[in-house]
């Protein structure tokens, strides 16, 4: 296996080992902010990412994926080291902003995994690494999940200077462990602005169908998922549950997670892409369709669902656009720049524009009307965008797994 790959791995472990975040709410809550505050913060922050995700990319396909990487992962640390003294709104502000940047900056690991797999021939298995990767990741967060029951005596604080530890650790996988991958044109890419990146991505696009398909409702199933992802707190609570036992239950709902992130892989596999899609959409139509109605501990059925949704979404968009942008990129018969590291980036800054508008406004109808009614605003919203997937699937031309293979080697 190849080194990059290798410190991917190691590094998604660290990097995910978030103990505060099954109590993150209360935390805020403690502090006086309220749910819609929270999901306030969560607009800022994906507005701040969203500011920083076109240079990122640009910077990232002049420079090399390694350096911004590693600029993103700094960044993170400043923003999780002063999380140990913020104790108002205004100063979850500033921080949030930097925390922005920084997952605008991060995400340059994606394409310099993807160009590393390029580099070494081995295109075909895309989908299979990033799955690999989200299930480390899953494991982190369930890692962490056990770990906060036994560190959460010690106060809020203490789990986030835990995860700072971590995530300095990170840094120094990230530093040690990857090298800048030796894809073609390297050179030449120092030339190139981002209107010419930008302009690539829009000639991919108009003559890849799928690849616009991709990137917009990838973005829209990846920002209500992560909405899904706050929202389930304060879920929990209205379903009675001690919040002591909020870490058993993100354990429990990741462990469901990391079985189906493990069974992606095999299942697209045999199914195809656009059985994969729908069945995407159906299980996050599902989750919200059940939450909407019940509020008891058999509501873990639903966010269940959610996580299983989420756990085939992550790393099969990710690989479905990389594998897209490689094999328009193969049919170039002219020696040009990889522009990869830009399209993921302004992937990433849609999923963020759709977050950021529908984060203020979830936590204004969850405060001013209820939880069930803001629920059921977004199934509405993922039964329309069934509607639409089952149009646009029979009329797009995908190419399969197979063929895909044939034509990229």
């Amino acid at each position: 296996m190849d080194r990059n790959i290798k410190t991917f791995y190691i590094r998604q472990f660290f990097h995910n080992l978030w103990f505060i975040v099954p109590v993150l709410v209360s935390f805020y809550n403690e502090l006086g902010l309220t749910f819609g505050q929270v999901l306030l913060l969560q607009s800022v922050s994906a507005i701040s990412a969203i500011v920083f995700s076109v240079p990122s990319g640009l910077l990232a396909d002049r420079i090399g994926r390694k350096k911004v990487l590693l600029l993103g992962i700094f960044l993170l640390n400043i923003f999780m080291f002063f999380y140990l003294f913020v104790v108002n709104f205004f100063e979850f502000v500033i921080l949030d902003i930097i925390y922005g940047a920084s997952l605008a900056l991060i995400s340059a690991e994606f394409p310099l995994v993807s160009d590393t797999l390029v580099e070494i021939d081995k295109e075909e298995i895309t989908t299979k690494v990033f799955s690999n990767g989200n299930t480390i990741l899953i494991l982190s967060f369930m890692a962490s999940n056990i770990a906060l029951i036994f560190l959460i005596d010690y106060g809020y604080r203490f789990t986030i200077l835990c995860s700072l530890i971590a995530f300095i650790i990170s840094f120094f996988i990230a530093l040690l462990g990857f090298r800048e991958p030796r894809i073609k044109h390297r050179e030449k890419e120092q030339t190139k602005n981002f209107r010419f990146h930008l302009g690539k991505m829009n000639e991919y696009c108009r003559k890849d169908h799928f690849l616009l398909y991709l990137i917009i409702i990838g973005s829209v199933y990846l920002s209500i998922s992560y909405l899904a992802f706050w929202v389930v707190q304060p879920y929990y609570t209205e379903c009675n549950l001690p919040i002591e036992s909020f870490g058993l239950l993100f354990a429990i709902t990741n462990m469901t997670e990391l079985i189906a992130t493990y069974l992606s892989y095999r299942i697209e596999k045999k199914l195809g892409k656009k059985a994969t899609l729908l069945i995407i959409n159906l299980l996050f139509l599902l989750a919200f369709l059940g939450m909407s109605f019940i509020f008891n501990i058999f509501g873990l059925i639903f966010v269940i669902l959610r996580q299983i949704g989420n756990a085939f979404a992550v790393p099969i968009f990710n690989a479905y656009i990389s594998e897209e942008i490689t094999y328009m990129e193969k049919l170039e018969n002219e020696d040009i720049p990889s522009s990869k590291a830009t399209i993921y980036s302004v992937y990433a800054m849609l999923n963020n524009l759709i977050f950021s508008v529908v984060s203020p406004i979830t936590g204004f109808l969850a405060d001013t009307i209820s939880l069930s009614f803001t629920l059921v605003i977004l199934f509405l919203t993922l039964f329309i965008s069934l509607i639409i997937n089952l149009i646009l699937l029979s009329r797009l031309r995908i190419i399969n797994n197979n063929e895909l293979t044939k034509k990229l080697s």
